[in-house]
């Protein structure tokens, strides 16, 4: 099977993807996602192709990689949905605060050149347990005075152990 989808609002393009796969006997749809873009507030391009799993008990995406937002690279290795339980792991580069912050329904303007990384082992089932482990690899915060300061931020990072709900944090 394939799947071609595309949206448009005003005769522009919105939003255009492409997976294809077969239906296995046990209801199993498993293929491959060629092509996702969105474009707009929330820009979305795969870079390469993804690998897909659906089925009435279990849904996987692996090897997912994309640009958000025109510049943070994402590296999904794995999002699994199975019976409540959620399991990912991956990787984002060239994050942000802005970004983070456009989801805040009281928007502030942040003015700073930091930039930060992170990654990601976790699993939420009973309980939550695994890593996320957020680095700054470029820029500043900046202090609005009479004249932007820099706070002189050089390095920064946080990780997290997360074990049976409970989360030790170390920076």
């Amino acid at each position: 099977h394939e799947v071609r989808l595309t949206a448009q609002s005003a005769g522009k393009l919105l939003t255009e993807a492409r997976a294809k796969g077969a239906l296995l006997p046990d209801w199993t749809w498993q293929g491959e996602i060629s092509q996702l873009l969105n474009q707009g507030q929330y820009a979305l391009r795969l870079r390469a192709p993804a690998q897909i799993k659906i089925s009435p008990s279990e849904q996987v995406i692996e090897h997912l990689q994309a640009l958000v937002f025109n510049h943070i690279q994402l590296d999904l290795d794995f999002l699994q949905l199975q019976q409540g339980n959620i399991r990912s792991q991956g990787r984002a580069e060239n994050i942000s605060l802005e970004d983070i912050l456009q989801f805040q329904q009281n928007k502030q303007k942040i003015n700073n050149t930091l930039r930060f990384n992170t990654e990601w082992n976790i699993h939420l089932a009973d309980s939550a347990n695994g890593q996320v482990r957020i680095q700054r690899t470029t820029g500043d915060l900046m202090i609005l005075a009479n004249n932007k300061l820099g706070i002189g931020l050089s390095e920064a990072w946080l990780n997290a152990e997360i074990k049976n709900n409970q989360a030790q944090l170390s920076t």
